[in-house]
């Protein structure tokens, strides 16, 4: 597995009703470790968790979700603009972005069409020119 290669999950995103309370359930199973939180001000704070000092995803609180909590994995893509396009062609519907995050990656949230959840994300480092 090499998470810096198109096509490889590269974030594990929690979206719950609380975040701090999760993390303490899921690190204690698997090991992982808050490196650090992230303020998005209304929204709240970010939690991202990783091992060992890498970081492997995040999460945080949704106050009025929309939807029961959910992990969303994101796969990194080469070229989000034609990625984006390949997936509405084909059924998928974008729910989110596509927006910048902080860090300069671009991100957008989808659904398959059977209604599943994903997320693609483009490093600026893979961008075509």
């Amino acid at each position: 597995r090499d998470p810096s290669r198109p096509g490889e999950f590269v974030w594990s995103e929690l979206v719950t009703t609380d975040h701090e309370s999760a993390f303490r359930f899921h690190s204690t199973l698997f090991g992982w470790e808050k490196i650090r939180d992230f303020d998005m001000g209304p929204m709240g704070k970010y939690l991202i968790y990783g091992v060992g000092g890498k970081e492997l995803g995040g999460m945080f609180t949704e106050a009025k979700a929309a939807t029961p909590p959910l992990w969303l994995y994101y796969v990194r893509v080469a070229d989000l603009d034609a990625t984006l396009e390949r997936a509405t062609s084909r059924g998928g519907r974008v729910i989110n972005g596509p927006m910048q995050v902080p860090g300069g990656a671009h991100i957008a949230q989808l659904t398959d069409p059977q209604g599943a959840a994903f997320a693609l994300l483009e490093d600026p480092r893979d961008a075509p020119p």
